[in-house]
């Protein structure tokens, strides 16, 4: 004899899952930052950390020129601002000033790890830029 089914409940039948949480905001970059300098015993470069504050402003802006205008700002107060240049590639015209873009971005960035570590073990030229 075949057994039927048991109708369905009012209480199983609207049973949804559970929303997931909201994501917590991250906390602002500036105080990340400042909290793994204390961690680390590292001091930034003043240059580096002003032109990494414009950076933190031009993220914030919507408009492609005025993100582009500040990037430029910020290599003008550090030429070891690697944002700057990863904004500048993600903003460049072709793949080529792109990829030159980046490349500058890379060294920026060793650069830049370098000063904040050893200043002393770095050529003349590049200690003028730390």
């Amino acid at each position: 004899m075949p057994v039927s089914k048991k109708p369905r409940t009012k209480a199983a039948a609207s049973k949804t899952l559970p929303r997931a949480a909201a994501v917590p905001a991250l906390p602002d970059p500036r105080a990340m930052e400042s909290y793994l300098v204390t961690i680390t015993g590292r001091s930034r470069n003043d240059a580096i950390a002003k032109a990494q504050d414009v950076m933190y402003d031009a993220w914030e802006r919507t408009t492609s020129r005025s993100r582009v205008a500040l990037a430029r700002k910020a290599l003008g107060i550090s030429p070891l601002c690697a944002d700057a240049y990863n904004l500048l590639a993600e903003e460049a015209g072709s793949v080529e000033e792109a990829r030159d873009l980046y490349a500058k971005a890379v060294e920026a960035g060793e650069l830049a790890l370098s000063c904040s570590s050893a200043t002393r073990t770095l050529p003349l030229a590049t200690t003028a830029i730390c």
